[in-house]
């Protein structure tokens, strides 16, 4: 018999596991929810970076919001709630597409790990190379506030091609060396 408050169709989790990534997935929500709108304030909209938020120009707006310690703090924590959120999603999902079985889980497991790790690597490679001064704009072509519509970086980018190869097939770089 069914006591008063249950629903026939609720099951207890099977295991320690399964509770554990539903009850996470309970608070990850939430905090991307509060994370997209402090992404939104501090990229989109500027609120973080006051008078240095330069509306267009993401490149100059990453490296300057995230070279902040705390921002950057902010993006991992809130990256690695995400790859969980996304980790049960991708379980669940499959789970929910009828692929839960014993002999299947493994897979199950793999594919979900893979997806939230790929979007954890990529994600956390802005804040972390921002930290570790790999973004920057030290050897920026195209000045701040300028790539509005992107001419300045078409022309870059034409500009850097037709400098890399020469008639011989060999390349130049920067400095102007040839090499084969």
């Amino acid at each position: 018999m069914i006591s008063r408050g249950e629903s026939p169709w609720h099951r207890p989790p099977t295991s320690a596991t399964a509770w554990h990534r539903s009850d996470h997935a309970d608070w990850t929500g939430p905090i991307i929810a509060l994370f997209v709108l402090f992404h939104l304030a501090d990229l989109t909209w500027g609120w973080w970076l006051g008078d240095d938020f330069v509306s267009g120009d993401p490149y100059h707006n990453v490296a300057e919001s995230m070279g902040y310690l705390p921002v950057a703090i902010i993006y991992v924590a809130a990256n690695i709630a995400l790859a969980w959120h996304v980790f049960h999603g991708a379980w669940s999902m499959f789970q929910s597409l009828g692929v839960n079985n014993p002999r299947y889980n493994h897979l199950r497991r793999t594919l979900a790990t893979a997806l939230a790790g790929l979007i954890l690597v990529g994600n956390l490679s802005f804040p972390i190379l921002t930290q570790a001064g790999l973004i920057d704009e030290d050897e920026r072509v195209c000045p701040v506030g300028e790539v509005e519509g992107n001419a300045c970086l078409a022309e870059e980018a034409e500009g850097s091609a037709a400098d890399r190869h020469t008639t011989d097939g060999n390349t130049t770089d920067s400095a102007g060396s040839v090499s084969p």
